[in-house]
């Protein structure tokens, strides 16, 4: 089964900040090898850099279109790249033959390649008003963490637009209508003592990159009703919201509209296509915002994931829910490749109890299986969710497809 998704980085090999910046992508989105947790388990990332062959012409390994539904290619452009005839003939090739191309400046130079590039909105990592004095290791930190952001924002904008199976667009297509609409994201909070955190959120966020909010205190109109909209843009099956942030402060948790919101967002939907057996909800991310107060924890919040706010670093929170939503809408479109068969419903998030009970609840059928991403649940977790689920069965994607091949060789033996 070929990839959904495939991202592709490219730097010329005197570059001096390529591999730097290429490694980042691959830990950023396929996972750190370091990490057992989530080694391997994300996006698929190669790299291409070209290697001298004899006479001394360059060798570019390959990218096929159909290695992958959606292949994404990512040159990090530095003055190396734009003045190597080689490397400009390869790019304007690529750019012939491949609809998603970010490339990312890394020196004034980038825009003198050729016009089929050049045309294109750039990736920019460096900003006019980064200080002067920065040393080296100062200005390529700050790039790292510019390129695994506002590339995670580019790559979430264009998996939306996408069915599991959709096949690449031709060049003639919108360019709007192909890059998709921006993140939007739905920021929940008590009114008692969530505004302030809140509204601070709201503003680091439309500043990160090319990403909208939902925040009630300016976007519901004055003088119309509150519910509809909120259930229109927190529940989970709605696109008009990507993504939520719970803002979970003392006061959070006995808010009952609070409560609302988060179950609408986890309350699983199924995701259109020929199989209606795949299941999905809205990532959510937590931001502990507690005050040393009595509070409550909320089984709703289920397994998704926790992060202290600190006003000093709201980048890393946003980058944290950008790449929860990432994932998610990668594993959407391999949930839907698997095609599952009756008995057997895929889960595109971190599974918990609540959402498997759902599951069962929401279909007629029996279910017997439900898969969800790798690594899945700790072998604890998922013998225990068996346990009170009875009859179903946990796989993760890869358990489930090693599990078919092994059936079909040996039925055609």
């Amino acid at each position: 089964m070929k990839d959904p998704v495939r991202i592709y980085v490219l730097w010329h090999r005197d570059s001096r900040d390529g591999g730097e910046l290429a490694r980042e992508v691959f830990h950023w989105f396929r996972g750190s090898p370091e990490d057992l947790n989530e080694a391997g388990y994300g996006i698929p990332v190669h790299y291409r850099s070209a290697s001298a062959q004899a006479g001394g012409d360059l060798h570019f390994a390959p990218i096929l279109p159909d290695e992958a539904d959606i292949s994404v290619i990512v040159p990090l452009v530095d003055e190396n790249m734009v003045t190597d005839g080689s490397w400009r003939s390869y790019l304007d090739a690529l750019a012939q033959n491949f609809k998603h191309i970010f490339p990312v400046t890394l020196h004034p130079a980038a825009y003198n390649l050729p016009e089929s590039l050049a045309q294109l909105n750039f990736i920019r990592v460096d900003h006019a008003n980064d200080p002067e004095h920065w040393q080296w290791k100062d200005r390529l930190d700050a790039r790292r963490k510019r390129l695994r952001s506002l590339l995670t924002q580019a790559c979430c904008r264009l998996l939306q637009t996408y069915s599991g199976s959709a096949p690449q667009r031709s060049r003639e297509d919108s360019q709007e209508e192909d890059a998709g609409l921006p993140l939007r994201i739905f920021l929940s909070h008590a009114k008692a003592d969530g505004v302030e955190i809140t509204s601070k959120l709201r503003d680091q966020l439309l500043h990160h990159g090319q990403l909208q909010t939902f925040f009630d205190e300016s976007d519901l109109a004055f003088g119309y009703g509150y519910n509809d909209p909120l259930k229109r843009n927190a529940g989970a099956g709605t696109q008009h919201t990507s993504a939520m942030i719970a803002v979970y402060t003392d006061a959070y948790a006995g808010r009952p509209w609070c409560q609302r919101e988060l179950r609408l967002a986890r309350e699983p939907f199924e995701l259109a296509g020929r199989s209606r057996r795949c299941w999905a909800n809205k990532p959510l991310l937590i931001l502990d915002a507690l005050d040393h107060q009595r509070t409550r924890f909320l089984g709703e919040v289920g397994q998704a994931p926790v992060i202290r706010w600190n006003p000093d670093n709201v980048g890393e929170t946003i980058d944290l829910l950008l790449r929860e939503v990432l994932l998610t809408l990668y594993y959407r479109h391999r949930s839907k490749q698997l095609q599952p068969p009756r008995g057997v419903h895929t889960f595109s998030g971190a599974l918990d109890l609540h959402i498997a009970l759902q599951i069962r609840n929401k279909t007629r059928e029996k279910v017997r299986q439900i898969l969800v991403p790798p690594p899945g649940p700790p072998i604890a977790d998922r013998n225990w969710l068996q346990q009170l689920l009875g009859d179903i069965e946990i796989l993760t994607f890869d358990e489930y497809e090693k599990d078919e091949i092994w059936k079909k060789r040996h039925t055609s033996a």
